[in-house]
Formats: structure tokens, sequence, C-alpha cells
């Protein structure tokens, strides 16, 4: 059985079945009418554009602005259609932590007075350094409750998975004692995640990994998927987790593709939790049967 907190991203058009995972995540559409008919109206759907922050070293404030600009009529369609997470820029270096503090900031202001859902972050392995996280507190803080905070959680081999404690840099590290104090309260979206090759100076060479899953001679599609196996009951013990979009169904990237085994990995989902009828926004009132009566409750945020 595979956990349901187990996405994957999709960068194309795709005949590959998703099945209904508690999340799925697309790039460079300009629509999910067709995520949204196969994963179904209680999936949330991740959407990036790798436009993001393009020019966002230069004016920050002005360049998040036109990218919210540009694609504010797609993400109100695509939000209006069920739950949908929208990512800015990916993998923004240490380096330019202040540049991108403001980038986020302004989008985060724009996101809020349309009631769209952002993924801030989505730092890259064994990012943000430690010395970094004090100048993403004011990001962090900005943040709403529907806000997830997106890392990419690649790991080098199994022991990364089985244990986090072996390593709390690449797959698991908002669980390194450093970080937790800044993601108190924050939920986690893996927006990226799988077998890579992690050149990590803290590592022996030959601990390194292999740049795709298809690329370590020791491992067989079904090694592959008893390691997401296990990947998706860590990510199912986790309160934090939301859930991680394995990379990806993609050709063009043919060493990390997992197109041949994502059938399987759908085909054994575990059960699907019975639906309350249909999505609500958060603070609106909803009745439903429980015990003999019917209960009014007010949902405060949403519930995958």
């Amino acid at each position: 059985m595979y956990s349901r907190k187990l996405g994957v991203g999709s960068m194309g058009t795709t005949s590959v079945p998703r099945g209904h995972p508690y999340l799925t995540k697309v790039v460079n559409r300009g629509d999910v009418d067709a995520e949204r008919k196969e994963v179904g109206p209680r999936c949330l759907i991740i959407v990036r554009w790798t436009d993001a922050g393009k020019d966002w070293s230069m004016d920050p404030q002005l360049s998040a602005w036109n990218w919210c600009s540009k694609h504010k009529n797609a993400m109100l369609r695509m939000a209006a259609q069920g739950p949908c997470a929208f990512e800015g820029v990916s993998e923004p270096p240490d380096e330019l932590a202040a540049e991108y503090v403001s980038w986020e900031m302004e989008r985060l202001a724009t996101f809020h007075k349309l009631g769209l859902r952002a993924v801030v972050g989505n730092w890259s392995v064994g990012r943000p350094g430690m010395s970094t996280w004090e100048t993403y507190k004011p990001l962090l803080a900005e943040m709403g409750p529907d806000d997830l905070v997106g890392l990419h959680g690649y790991w080098a081999d199994s022991l990364e998975v089985t244990d986090p404690e072996h390593n709390l840099w690449h797959v698991w590290r908002h669980l390194n004692p450093a970080a937790r104090p800044y993601l108190a309260g924050k939920q986690i979206v893996l927006t990226e995640a799988g077998r890579d090759m992690i050149p990590d100076i803290g590592l022996p060479v030959n601990r390194w990994g292999y740049a795709g899953w298809k690329r370590d001679p020791r491992l067989t599609p079904e090694g592959y998927k008893d390691e997401l196996h296990l990947f998706g009951m860590k990510l199912d013990d986790d309160p934090m987790m939301v859930g991680a979009c394995i990379f990806a169904l993609d050709h063009r990237w043919p060493d990390h593709d997992v197109s041949s085994i994502w059938p399987d990995i759908v085909a054994g989902y575990d059960a699907e939790p019975e639906p309350i009828g249909r999505w609500v926004q958060a603070g609106e009132p909803v009745e439903y049967p429980a015990d003999g009566e019917r209960l009014r409750v007010t949902i405060e945020r949403w519930q995958a």
C-alpha cells in the first residue's frame, strides 16, 4: 500500500494515471482542467510557472507585482475549481535571501488580497543554511494559515528515507533542531522529491548517490517502489507534512522519470477517506451526520 501523501509532478500533458492522491503538481500550465478531472475535487494541485522571479534580483517588489498580474486570471480560475497552491521562485540562493524575501512578501500581500494560497521557499536540498533562517523570519511570519512552506527533498540512498536522524539536511531538514523554531505551526510540502545525486561536502563521494533513480545500478523498479512505500509511511507519521511531489512524470528527464512505475503506485494507494460531500471555504459552516445527529462545525482551514 502507498500513502496518498505521495503525489507526483508532471511537466507536460501525460496519460499516466495519477489516481486520487492528497496532492499533485503541474508546471507551466494555463489551466488545471485535465488534472482536476483526473485527481478529483479534493486533491491539492500545486502549480509552478518557471518564469517566476526571472528578474527578481533587480527590483524584487516590482518583479513580484508583474508576475502576479501576469498570472492572476489563470490562478483565480484554477482556485475556483478546487484547492490549489501556487509556487513562486524555485530554489532561491541564500546569498540573495534578502532580495527573495522582498519578492515573496509582495507576492504574499497580493495573494492574500485575492484569496490565493501560496507555497513559499521551495528551497533546494540543504537550504536554507542555518545562518539564513533569521533572514527568512519576517517572510515566514507573513504567511497566512493556509500557505505552505515548500522544500525540495531528495535522497541519495534508502537509509536517508528510513532513518530521518541519519541525515537531517536532505529530505527531513524541517526536523533539524536549528530549523524547527522557524517552522513551528507551518505545514510543509516537498514540491520536488525522489532519488538524485546530492553533492554534499559533508559526506564521502560514494554517498552522493546517482543523478536519477534509473542510474543506480543496484536499484530496480521494485526497489524504488519499496523506497516510495517507506517514504510514504514516514510522511504519514509526520503531522507537519502535507505530502511530497515525486519528480517526475517527464520523459525529458529520463533517469528520473517515474512513468513506468507510477501506475503501480496509484493502484496501491491506501483506502481513500470518506468525503464530507464537497469542499468548503475556511470559515464556512458545514453540517455532517455523526452518531445519529447532525453536527454543525466551522472549518478552520482546508483539510486533505
